[in-house]
């Protein structure tokens, strides 16, 4: 009985949440998308990590190659990353601004959200420059 009830709220919940889960959904796409995941798919290697043979063992490092023209299931999770980090950085922001009643939270809000999108631009700038330099 308690698992029926418990079945029935879980399910009551979807229902009253189903637009925010779609809208979830279809920016998680579109972000793979954006950070290269057709690319990744649809190319012939699919090399994650390399192993290293060192005295104490294997190591494994993830595979960077360093080219304009190759992108690795790596840069797609690292770039995937930066730009999650810059959108949760855009929407703090946005709740920090919005949420002038509350005075003690909101500048908080505000600048954890723009620290995080700069965090987020630097780590692609240095993804796109360790690609054009190397």
């Amino acid at each position: 009985m308690r698992f029926r009830k418990r079945l029935l709220k879980f399910r009551i919940w979807i229902d009253e949440h189903k637009t925010m889960m779609v809208c979830i959904a279809i920016l998680v796409f579109l972000l793979f998308l954006s950070s290269g995941g057709l690319y990744v798919i649809t190319e012939e290697r699919h090399i994650w990590a390399v192993p290293i043979v060192t005295a104490l063992g294997t190591v494994y490092r993830f595979y960077w190659p360093g080219s304009l023209m190759l992108q690795t299931p790596s840069e797609l999770i690292v770039t995937f990353v930066a730009y999650l980090g810059a959108f949760a950085g855009l929407y703090i922001t946005y709740r920090g601004l919005r949420r002038t009643y509350r005075e003690e939270v909101a500048p908080i809000m505000t600048i954890l959200g723009v620290l995080l999108v700069i965090v987020s631009i630097i780590v692609l700038y240095i993804l796109v420059y360790s690609k054009v330099t190397s």
